[in-house]
């Protein structure tokens, strides 16, 4: 566990904000998954019951999440994710 307080996970190619996305995103699993399991419920079907605004926001707001923490950009290749580690 020493390896989360000094520093040397960071090493492994991602810095503290990748760790804070992943973070953030573990947390949002973990409460949908909670949330899913009081309610009975899938949460698309929780988005379909909802008015058409409230879901083309929570829509748009998914495919905004992908843009802006997505790996884009000039120096992304594809191929060198995939083969990366061949």
């Amino acid at each position: 566990p020493w390896v989360l307080f000094d520093g040397s996970l960071y090493t492994h190619g991602l810095d503290l904000p990748d760790f804070g996305v992943i973070l953030a995103g573990i947390v949002l699993v973990w409460i949908v998954s909670i949330l899913q399991v009081r309610s009975g419920e899938t949460v698309s079907e929780r988005i379909a019951r909802q008015v058409l605004p409230l879901r083309w926001i929570v829509y748009l707001a998914g495919i905004l999440a992908v843009v802006i923490f997505g790996m884009y950009g000039p120096g992304y290749s594809a191929a060198a994710f995939v083969y990366g580690g061949f």
